[in-house]
């Protein structure tokens, strides 16, 4: 079963190499559009308490996103916390130099090669962010996407991160909500 988040944000173009974000390339923007992204409600968050408080936390997240080279903007629901990406799409890898599936993990599938690996990706990252006491925050990453076989493109199955590029992102919000609160 799916969740449907909506969001006023900014669209990326595809960067080098057939995906939405690499490293090396900027993402351009158009103007506000808004978007329906889904997230299985089953998704496991990485999550990660930070000693900053919410709005600190929520101040950072445009910044951290736009480090990480990746469109994102807030739900239109403000009061819930969620700041999410587009649909992004891996035709190739999403970082030239590893595997997908060093960020990715999908169902296998009949063919020899794993899917993650072999197939198109389409993912999208969801950020949620819960008050903690003490001026502390839980700060919630779920990255939820399918695979997709570029032959037969009937043939699809779903995609979790393994928590290395939630790792990055949780790191970049944590360091820029951080660099906030200096004098």
């Amino acid at each position: 079963m799916k969740r449907f988040w909506v969001l006023v944000g900014l669209t990326g173009a595809l960067g080098a190499h057939g995906c939405a974000h690499t490293g090396r390339n900027p993402v351009e923007t158009r103007a506000r559009e808004i978007f329906t992204v889904e997230y299985r409600e089953d998704a496991v968050p990485v999550r990660r308490v930070v000693a900053f408080p919410v709005d600190q936390v929520w101040a950072a997240l445009p910044a951290a996103f736009t480090a990480l080279g990746y469109p994102g903007a807030p739900s239109v629901h403000r009061d819930e916390r969620v700041f999410l990406t587009p649909y992004l799409a891996v035709r190739d890898r999403l970082y030239p130099e590893e595997p997908n599936s060093a960020y990715f993990v999908c169902a296998r599938t009949n063919s020899v090669a794993a899917a993650v690996d072999a197939w198109k990706i389409t993912f999208a990252i969801l950020v949620r962010l819960v008050p903690e006491g003490g001026g502390q925050t839980a700060v919630d990453v779920i990255l939820d996407g399918n695979a997709t076989d570029r032959s037969e493109r009937t043939m699809s199955v779903s995609c979790t991160g393994t928590g290395r590029l939630e790792g990055a992102l949780l790191d970049l919000i944590e360091r820029h909500a951080r660099a906030s609160s200096a004098p």
